[in-house]
Order: C-alpha cells, then sequence, then structure tokens
C-alpha cells in the first residue's frame, strides 16, 4: 500500500493548498455523513476517497474532528501520522498549537512522537516551550523528534535562501520562526545536553552565535581550574572573529570560481548575501564567509564545548582540549560552494580528536582526529596568520590519508588561502591534492581542484541592530 499512500499524500497536499486559496463559506454546511466513515476514508488506499474525506472536513470545518484525528497518530506508521498532521496544520490553523501540545500528552509513544514534529510546523509563539519539554519525555524516540522539531523550526527555506544569495535583487527573505527567538533564549538557559550524542547532530543547525557565545560563558564558568579558565577566555577571545558562527557586519558580493581538474569541469558563482542571510545560511550547515566547504573538529568544538570536551590539559606553552566525537556531524574539507562541490572530502569515522591552542594568545594550531581502529584520519595545520587587530588564519592545510570523495578513499591533501579586507576575513584560493604513489614507490601530488574568491564588500544602506540573530527582515541589499 506504500505507492497508494504516497499519492494519497500528494494528493492531500494538493488539495489542502488549493482549499486554503478558497473564500470561506459564511454558513458551512452540518456534518451529516458519519465521522468515523470519514475518518476511515482519510486513510483509505483509494486516493479518490481520501480526497474526498479531506474536503469534506474542510467544508464541514468544525473543531470536533481534532477529536476525531487525534486517535490516528497512535500508530507506527509513518504515513498516515503525515496525513493527520498536514490536515491539522491546513484545515485547523488556528487550532493546531493546542492539538499538538494536548496529543503531546498522551500516553501512547508514538502520538507524542508525532506530536514534536507537528508542532515544529506550527508558526507560532509558544511553540518552543512544548519542543523544550519533548526534550524531557521518557523515551529516547520522542526526545530524539523533538530535537527533530527543534531543527526544523530554525532551518531557513534552502531554495529561497539560495536564490537570495545568487541574487542582488531577490524578493525580501521570510523571516525567522515566530519562536524562533523564544527558541534561543530557552537553548541558552537548557541544563541537561543528554545524550550528548543525539544533541552533537543538530546543535550545528539549530545555535545563534549569540546562543554560542553563552554557552561558551557557562563552560567558562563550571571549570573548577581558574588557569585553564583563564586561558580559554582567550581561546574563544582569539576564534571568535572567524569561527563560532562570527558576525558578519557588511555585505558579501564575491565571484567564486573553481574548476575540477579530473573531469575537466568548471563553475562560477556570483554571491551577493547581506549579513542576515549569511547568518541564516549557517543554519544549512554552510559558511558564505569561509566559501568552500571546511568543517573542523575546533569548529565542533568551538560551537558546543558543553558537548565535545572529554578532557583538558596544559602542556608547555599549548592547551589540548581532548574531544569524544562519537554522533557528531562529519568533518569535511573541499572545494566547493553552497551545495556544489568538487572533490569534498568527508571524515565521518572520527572517534576522537586533540585540538591544540597558544596559552599565550589564544591562537587555534593544530588538530588531529584518531578513528575508531586508531589510525589518524585527519591532521590539520593553519601555518600562517594574518597580521592585525584581530590575527586571522592565513592558511589551514588538512590531511586526510582517507578522504572519501563519492564512495572512494584518497591520499588527499586539502590546503585554504585566507586573506582581509577591512574587517572580513575571506576565502582567496583552495587547493585539493591527491598523493600519488608511482611503481618505484615514489610520491606526488597531483591537483584534482582549485577554487579562486574575488571579494568585494559592500556597506548595508540600513542594518539592523540585531545583526540577523532572528531578525524580523531583511536588510535591504545595495
Amino acid at each position: 500500500m506504500s505507492s497508494n499512500i504516497f499519492s494519497i499524500l500528494l494528493s492531500i497536499v494538493f488539495t489542502i493548498l488549493c482549499i486554503q486559496t478558497v473564500e470561506a463559506q459564511d454558513s458551512p454546511p452540518e456534518i451529516t455523513k458519519d465521522r468515523a466513515q470519514v475518518v476511515k476514508d482519510l486513510l483509505s488506499s483509494n486516493s479518490q476517497k481520501s480526497r474526498q474525506a479531506v474536503e469534506y472536513i474542510r467544508a464541514n470545518k468544525d473543531p470536533i474532528w481534532l477529536k476525531e484525528l487525534a486517535p490516528l497518530l497512535d500508530t507506527q506508521e509513518g504515513t498516515s501520522r503525515q496525513i493527520v498532521t498536514m490536515l491539522v496544520l491546513g484545515v485547523f490553523p488556528e487550532d493546531s498549537l493546542s492539538f499538538f501540545a494536548n496529543v503531546a500528552k498522551s500516553p501512547s509513544r508514538y502520538s507524542r512522537e508525532a506530536a514534536m514534529y507537528g508542532l515544529a510546523r506550527v508558526m507560532k509563539p509558544g511553540v518552543e516551550k512544548e519542543l523544550i519539554q519533548g526534550l524531557r519525555d521518557s523515551d529516547e524516540k520522542v526526545r530524539n523528534a523533538a530535537l527533530r522539531g527543534i531543527q526544523l523550526l530554525c532551518r531557513p527555506d534552502g531554495g529561497r535562501l539560495f536564490t537570495a544569495l545568487l541574487n542582488s535583487d531577490s524578493p525580501p527573505f521570510p523571516p525567522p520562526h515566530p519562536a524562533f527567538e523564544a527558541l534561543q533564549i530557552a537553548l541558552q538557559n537548557h541544563e541537561n545536553f543528554e545524550p550528548k550524542d543525539s544533541w552533537k547532530g543538530v546543535w550545528h543547525e539549530v545555535s545563534t552565535r549569540t546562543t554560542i557565545r553563552s554557552i561558551q560563558d557557562k563552560f567558562l564558568t563550571n571549570l573548577s581550574d581558574e588557569s585553564q579558565r583563564t586561558i580559554l577566555q582567550r581561546v574563544f577571545q582569539s576564534a571568535s572573529p572567524w569561527a563560532s558562527k562570527p558576525l558578519i557586519e557588511d555585505s558579501l558580493v564575491y565571484d567564486f570560481s573553481m574548476v575540477n581538474v579530473v573531469a575537466g569541469s568548471s563553475k562560477e558563482i556570483h554571491i551577493d548575501a547581506t549579513p542576515e542571510e549569511i547568518n541564516r545560511t549557517r543554519f544549512l550547515g554552510y559558511d558564505i564567509d569561509r566559501a568552500v566547504h571546511l568543517r573542523m573538529a575546533v569548529d565542533l568544538w568551538l560551537q558546543a564545548p558543553q558537548l565535545y570536551t572529554k578532557k583538558i590539559e596544559v602542556v608547555d606553552d599549548e592547551i589540548i582540549i581532548h574531544l569524544n566525537l562519537k554522533g557528531s556531524p562529519y568533518l569535511h574539507a573541499g572545494v566547493g560552494l553552497l551545495n556544489i562541490s568538487y572533490w569534498e572530502s568527508r571524515v565521518s569515522n572520527g572517534l576522537e580528536a586533540q585540538v591544540v591552542f597558544d596559552v599565550n594568545t589564544g591562537k587555534w594550531l593544530r588538530e588531529q582526529v584518531i578513528s575508531d581502529k586508531n589510525n589518524q584520519v585527519w591532521n590539520t595545520v593553519c601555518s600562517d596568520w594574518i597580521s592585525g587587530n584581530p590575527e586571522l588564519p592565513g592558511k589551514i592545510t588538512i590531511e586526510m590519508p582517507q578522504g572519501q570523495v563519492g564512495a572512494r578513499l584518497y591520499p588527499l591533501t586539502f590546503r585554504a588561502f585566507f586573506d582581509r579586507q577591512g574587517k572580513q576575513w575571506h576565502l582567496t584560493k583552495a587547493t585539493m591534492h591527491e598523493q600519488i604513489t608511482d611503481e618505484s614507490g615514489s610520491t606526488s601530488q597531483q591537483l584534482r581542484a582549485l577554487a579562486e574568491l574575488k571579494l568585494t564588500v559592500t556597506k548595508e544602506k540600513q542594518k539592523p541592530d540585531h545583526s540577523g540573530q532572528g531578525s524580523k527582515g531583511k536588510s535591504p541589499k545595495e
């Protein structure tokens, strides 16, 4: 029945969207059909019956239907729950928050799990309270659903956002979810980040810079070693301008070109992004200021020290942070921009990492990642810094002995070069090389992909003082 159910779902989506454009009737017809039969038809494998049931419920819009729909969420069958969720959101939007909040109190695990996903789609303030409450549920699957609901609440529309990034005259991008700001405050005050492995998978997509800074402050406060606290204050301060979702004050306008040397293909992309768009794009896992695909262990730790820190030790002039990477997003480095990439390498088998900073300056120096088989799978060095106030990384080199590109593994070296224009730190060039060993055992590096970036920084005509942390509108572009 799965293929039929899928067609039903599409029919219902189309029906709801069309119905919502029809002017509401002054006096909806009375409910004359047997409600039990209508509900049965709603989930029928016959798409016509299902569509007629939706139309009937819409025409006889009465909250009494909600009592009939709620029990349908008590099932392991996902498509039925989707149908009910979409029906409630489309036909009873004014009652949707209370509906899913009540379902979230159900003794049924399936109902509570469905409620979390439904709540994330309710465009009303107050949703965050129910999702945060879901994080305390006794059932792990419900807690994970609450996390995914929070992730969905924060996630922008990628298609519309990419259009805005690529066009200077694009229409205003819609504001964040009405509960977004309240959710960030709740995350800042949240105490129990357990299980950590689950939180790791979503944290980078649900936290703003303000929330990250708050978490960093709490992490420092909870450190018992005062000397370590002082050093890590310098670390967080040094990394603030280039990591941990840094604030961008000006629009970014640049031309990005990349070449796949092996395939002989190339791509040129023009970016015209406001600070608001740049910040919103970070919730999709992309950093417009870095341009290339680059997520390192240092990024994971700086954004969520409360999730990753295993041990801290000071050795001579270095402070070493030992990380537990179990459950974390994959590390990646490669030539690419947004959802387009050439030779992007992913490392998903990292188990532990060591991230090293300078004790005196707080500057990030290097990191290495060990796999579950005790092999070094990622070795990164920041070998050059751009002078000024603040100092910024100038060259990052990443060695991946078994970097995964597609389904194959390659010995790869990724290099990214950065510069500063005004206050803006930005990429200038990136390369990906493969290490080739010939029959004699000699090795050489062969270029596989190359990217270059030409930047223009433009001032905003008007800039909100909240710098994109959940603002209600979009900053205009020049």
